[in-house]
């Protein structure tokens, strides 16, 4: 095998002493990803894994360059290795045990650029690319690393085709910092920190409430920034959980070093006890909204005027919440039903204050050529006052459509992921998990609207890391 990948081999050899079975080249062709299904059950990476974990907790590990390896394989029980979080281990292994330093440095760019999704496959373009060519091009991008990592474009420009087939699908699937983990939700992890959590928004895509496999690019940096920005712009209005964004890989609330990929898709917040209920306030007959509208002429109980048609903006935005579901439906429910479940002093709060953000975002928006359609929110308890939580006014969560496209009586082109779901719809999926997979050019115009909306409503330049 022909490899540019120095000491690797040697590694492979070592662990075939160890454990027999699979050839030295075996070895280093199923570490990179590369091997038969016959061997797949022998990971030397996995093996190797586990025998340095063991050997971290007996004092007896030798090798390992990073303390951030050491510190993981310290973390994780041997059990658990090689499941969910436990994967990020892998890139780990690879970049600094198997590989020689320059190479693993190489690697190392490429996937903090963003420019591949994990050291796999990194190491695979390597090897596919030879070492000559690929070693000018590392080079190259190692000498412009800073413009790179502020400048996308840059790395498109430098890139060529090679930016277009590995970055778009450079996504954050998952996260796995040191930090005691108290929830997975549909695109969030959230860590506990004490009196804070921080909310990582990954870039995992839900629709119909089904996690959809395909991720979207610099989509959890969206919705972190946004809503900061609507944090920021409403918390002399409705009091909110927001304490700051992770600019950096040191925060004074967080007590780890945070990963580089963490940069701006992470947001430490005030700990509130979730009220289980999502505060739908609807300014627009859309969606399921105009679907109910048509069997019933109610939208959760609300009587609406005869004759609306789709997409036409109502009177004046009504509540209509639903339940809260972690897996599965949210379903409709009444505000009588909300002030059964959540008391009748959080139920008025909630319902006051999540039409009050909406007409404010509704408003702001509409200055900047965007309607917000409709919207969900959702609230806590802290310190005896209902506050609002988890995220504001975002593609996410929201209906974004442009203004000068706007047509009553139709569906609507939008900046937000209705896109995703009338590709769905068009395909005939049932709806149920598991959801298909998402072809490369819906996954790249959904990340174009998601920016495009951050942009034209913040008016800022999202933050990468």
């Amino acid at each position: 095998m022909t490899s540019p990948i120095k000491g690797f081999m040697e590694v492979a050899e070592a662990l075939v002493k160890e454990r027999p079975g699979l050839s030295a080249e075996e070895y280093a062709q199923l570490a990179l990803g590369r091997g038969s299904a016959q061997s797949a059950s022998k990971d030397p990476v996995q093996s190797l894994a586990t025998t340095l974990a063991k050997q971290v907790r007996e004092g007896r590990a030798k090798g390992i360059r990073s303390e951030r390896v050491r510190g993981r394989l310290q973390y994780y029980p041997m059990h658990d290795m090689w499941n969910g979080p436990g994967r990020r281990l892998h890139d780990l292994l690879l970049t600094d045990v198997i590989m020689s330093p320059d190479t693993a440095e190489r690697v190392t760019t490429l996937v903090d650029l963003g420019i591949f999704a994990n050291a796999m496959e990194a190491a695979s373009f390597l090897m596919e690319e030879g070492a000559k060519s690929q070693k000018e091009t590392l080079d190259k991008i190692a000498q412009e690393a800073s413009e790179i990592a502020r400048h996308r474009e840059a790395a498109r420009n430098l890139l060529g085709v090679p930016y277009r087939r590995f970055v778009m699908t450079a996504t954050l699937s998952e996260s796995m910092l040191d930090l005691p983990l108290v929830a997975r939700g549909k695109v969030r992890d959230i860590y506990d920190l004490g009196e804070n959590l921080l909310i990582v928004a990954t870039d995992r895509l839900s629709a119909f409430d089904v996690v959809l496999p395909t991720g979207i690019p610099d989509k959890g940096a969206v919705l972190t920034q946004m809503s900061a920005f609507w944090f920021e712009k409403t918390g002399d209005i409705v009091p909110n959980h927001f304490v700051r964004v992770v600019d950096s890989t040191r925060v004074p609330e967080v007590p780890v070093e945070l990963p580089r990929e963490m940069i701006g898709r992470s947001m430490v917040v005030r700990k509130a006890k979730r009220i289980d209920v999502e505060c739908v306030v609807r300014g627009y007959i859309t969606g399921s909204g105009w679907s109910d509208y048509k069997k019933a002429g109610a939208v959760s109980g609300i009587k609406l005027p005869e004759g609306l048609s789709e997409s036409e903006q109502l009177a004046e935005p009504i509540f209509t919440p639903t339940s809260k579901a972690d897996e599965g439906h949210d379903m409709p429910i009444t505000y009588k039903q909300v002030k059964e479940l959540a008391g009748d002093q959080a139920a008025n709060a909630m319902r006051v204050r999540s039409l009050a953000v909406y007409k404010f975002g509704r408003d702001f928006a509409a200055e900047r050529g965007i309607i917000i359609a409709d919207t969900k929110f959702e609230f806590g308890w802290l310190d005896d006052e209902v506050i609002l939580i988890d995220e504001a006014l975002t593609p996410d969560s929201s209906r974004f459509w442009p203004a000068d496209q706007y047509v009553t009586g139709q569906s609507q082109p939008s900046f937000d992921k209705q896109y995703v779901r009338d590709y769905l719809n068009d395909l005939g999926w049932d709806k149920t998990p598991p959801g298909p997979e998402l072809p490369a050019e819906v996954v790249e115009k959904t990340a174009e609207k998601y920016r495009e909306a951050f942009e034209r409503i913040t008016g800022r330049t999202l933050v990468l890391p």
